[in-house]
């Protein structure tokens, strides 16, 4: 009878395993290395609670639970590095065409890939669709197989898309971190002439051009394609400088991401026989004369140092590691009690994760929000930064010193980040919950912000102003009239009396 009843019960349980699973896809169609660790962060989290999850990256993963079934785009273009990017001096116009073209570009390479079109004939189902908050044609695929979709974030999404969910969008207070290394909150006028000419752009211009390219890769109009987007996960927190209202179904997540792998037996050996320390630098692509700058620092001083970085081989020194970014993760480096500084760009998950343990930063900003989470961290005294024009020896040296003097300073502050962004139970959980509770109702429609409706010109009062103006000029034309009337009644009088 026992065993009668404990087989019935093994037989619900799986029934309930099986309705409880769903299929999701995530598409991480972003080159950059901190969009992938974020989808593959969501994927883990998602299959330990069972579900089957499809995860497309650009790049091969290391380290990824066989469990979740992964296919990598490959890189079929040539991204400019970062360094490269900054040198160029790319206005803000420049800097929004290339960022668009470049994702229009891995779009359609990523449309033509024969796994993702397999998915776009349905030849496999998916109960939703999870991708990057980048340009749309990817949503086709929740079109053609009628499934909810979330947009996931790992940075601060442009006001394009905040824009679309129905948050506060005000350029005068939150300008593109993307485009403008301005910190959210006072602008000048000057950089609020900037935000505002930039927003009506973006706005008029920018999303013509963006929903013209979409229609053209997918054949469905664009508003078509984003009726299916439910939800948007913003990997950054409030603390880090991103203050923002926002509506119920934007999430903001943050302070998620810290993974560590073994160190390889060189690392541990460098890291645990390191007498004054170990400065870790991770800025990779760095061009030979600025490599050359930071390499005379470092044989200058007593500390040793783990260099991440690509492609060099010419510098050789006893207390240099130059390692790639296969032989270990950044936390697992950060977390060992050597470090002293981290230097780094400045990309947010990277700052998260030496503020976790307790590290402070060296960030020389180079690219899309760089710039203002290394103002944000080096008002929170975590950090301090340095602007790559003004990068020399004597210069570099002066910062390293002042931090590493300073080192109790910085690590208390760092503590204290930590504490207040940490206080938000069960932070992993999060955007698994989210996820399933939009497929539970296939959508998440009844959170969906009623102005997201609404026309840009009615939430201007556009056409409020232009029926003042309208009555305005009448009221100037009716007593330019009577004015007229009363000059010529005024003639007229003085002839009679002539």
């Amino acid at each position: 009878m026992f065993e009668k009843t404990n087989f019935k019960f093994l037989i619900l349980l799986s029934i309930f395993q099986i309705i409880k699973s769903s299929k999701i896809l995530i598409i991480s169609q972003q080159p950059y290395e901190h969009h992938q660790k974020i989808a593959k962060s969501l994927a883990e989290d998602l299959i330990e609670r069972n579900h089957f999850v499809t995860l497309f990256t650009i790049d091969k993963i290391e380290n990824l639970s066989n469990k979740i079934q992964h296919f990598n785009f490959g890189n079929s273009l040539i991204i400019e590095s970062d360094v490269k990017f900054r040198k160029s001096k790319m206005n803000w116009l420049q800097k929004f065409q290339y960022l668009t073209n470049l994702h229009s570009k891995l779009t359609e390479n990523h449309l033509k890939d024969s796994r993702i079109q397999k998915i776009i004939k349905q030849e496999e189902k998916f109960d939703i669709l999870i991708i990057d908050c980048v340009i749309c044609a990817l949503l086709i695929i929740a079109d053609v197989q009628k499934i909810p979709a979330i947009y996931l974030s790992p940075t601060e999404p442009l006001n394009f898309f905040h824009d679309f969910f129905g948050n506060t969008v005000n350029p005068a207070l939150h300008p593109d971190t993307q485009i403008f290394p301005y910190k959210h909150g006072n602008l000048n006028f000057p950089q609020r002439f900037n935000s505002f000419f930039a927003s009506q752009y973006f706005k008029f211009i920018g999303e013509f051009q963006h929903c013209r390219k979409i229609e053209k890769l997918t054949g469905v109009k664009c508003q078509q394609l984003y009726e299916h987007l439910s939800f948007m996960f913003i990997y950054t927190h409030h603390k880090f400088g991103y203050f923002r209202p926002l509506v119920p179904n934007v999430i903001q997540i943050g302070f998620t991401y810290v993974e560590k792998s073994k160190y390889n037996e060189k690392i541990q050996n460098f890291l645990d026989n390191s007498v004054h320390g170990v400065i870790f630098m991770d800025i990779k692509d760095l061009d030979f004369e600025t490599s050359q700058i930071f390499f005379n620092i470092f044989i200058n001083l007593s500390y040793n140092f783990i260099w991440q970085i690509k492609n060099v081989t010419k510098f050789h020194s006893r207390n240099i590691l130059i390692i790639d970014e296969t032989q270990a993760h950044k936390s697992t480096i950060l977390s060992h009690k050597s470090i002293k500084l981290f230097i780094t760009s400045g990309d947010l998950i990277d700052i998260e994760t030496a503020v976790y343990y307790n590290v402070p930063s060296l960030i020389i900003p180079l690219a899309r929000d760089q710039f203002v989470t290394a103002h944000n961290m080096e008002e929170l005294k975590i950090a301090l930064q340095i602007d790559f024009d003004d990068i020399n020896e004597k210069y570099l040296i002066g910062k390293i010193e002042f931090l590493i003097n300073n080192l109790g300073e910085f690590k208390e502050n760092c503590k204290k980040l930590k504490e207040i962004a940490m206080m938000k139970k069960r932070r992993k959980e999060v955007a698994a919950w989210h996820v399933e509770y939009v497929i539970r109702r296939n959508g998440a429609k009844h959170l969906r912000y009623p102005g997201r409706d609404v026309p840009y010109w009615q939430k201007q009062f556009y056409d409020i102003y232009l029926f003042f103006s309208v009555i305005i000029f009448i009221i100037i034309k009716i007593k330019k009239i009577f004015k007229s009337l009363k000059m010529k009644r005024k003639e007229m009088k003085e002839k009679k009396n002539q």
